[in-house]
């Protein structure tokens, strides 16, 4: 699946800045206008490592109302949740009516990094693609707006981010042996997300697959899906960012 994408397309920066002020417009629109009809939306960003999810989810929130979102970052499970069903601690973090919620990193790392890192069983993997496709049907039959975005890069590209950013005091930090080691196993981390994709896509609950090897073609793929999908769940019409 992530072979057909063309991680060539792009988008000028100046291009991109013109059009800006007025995606955020529109999008601090619909989220209020979901808000007030208390409809709740979940917005997932998975991604490689340097693929752009924490810039992407900055430039969203930016100019929308603080009292509408939150944004969870999602790492290791606690001890306590790890002794508690797998998907307890994404219960947990579902929106209040009218809420945005934005998971940087979801349930699916139950099926990408655990699952590669040999800490889930193929057999419980499997039961986990059930078990996501369950839960997401539940959110979408409650009348939440569920987005998901994997965000596309290839592997030079990562490589080269990996590196660019090793060299940024400001950003060294962000830097691990998980992203070295990711980009060392891209092929088995592919397959990984391939199947994703495939098991977990649904009519109800469908990826969009973000080529992220440009930043500015990326963000603006980012707010032409949520608008789209928000005209969708408030208007009952598509409408694009174009």
């Amino acid at each position: 699946m992530l072979d057909d994408i063309d991680l060539s397309q792009s988008v000028p920066k100046e291009s991109f800045k013109k059009e800006l002020p007025d995606l955020r417009r529109r999008l601090a629109d619909l989220t209020k206008a979901a808000f007030d009809r208390k409809i709740s939306s979940i917005v997932v960003f998975e991604g490689w490592e340097c693929a752009g999810k924490g810039s992407a989810i900055q430039l969203l929130t930016e100019r929308l109302d603080a009292r509408g979102f939150k944004v969870h970052a999602i790492g290791e499970p606690t001890t306590e949740e790890r002794h508690r069903p797998w998907l307890y601690r994404f219960w947990l973090r579902l929106p209040r009516r009218g809420v945005l919620a934005i998971f940087d990193r979801s349930w699916y790392g139950r099926v990408l990094k655990e699952r590669l890192d040999d800490r889930v069983s193929k057999a419980d993997a499997v039961r986990a693609y059930r078990e996501i496709r369950e839960f997401e049907q539940a959110l979408v039959d409650d009348g939440t707006l569920l987005v998901k975005a994997w965000m596309h890069i290839s592997r030079k590209e990562q490589a080269d981010r990996i590196k660019k950013y090793s060299k940024d005091p400001l950003r060294r930090y962000l830097i691990t042996e998980d992203d070295w080691n990711e980009n060392a196993r891209y092929s088995a981390y592919e397959k990984a997300v391939d199947r994703m994709l495939a098991e977990t896509s649904t009519e109800q609950a469908p990826w969009t697959v973000v080529e992220a090897n440009d930043k500015h073609f990326a963000n603006r793929k980012v707010y032409a899906t949520l608008i789209d999908a928000y005209d969708r769940a408030l208007l009952g019409r598509g409408r694009t960012a174009s």
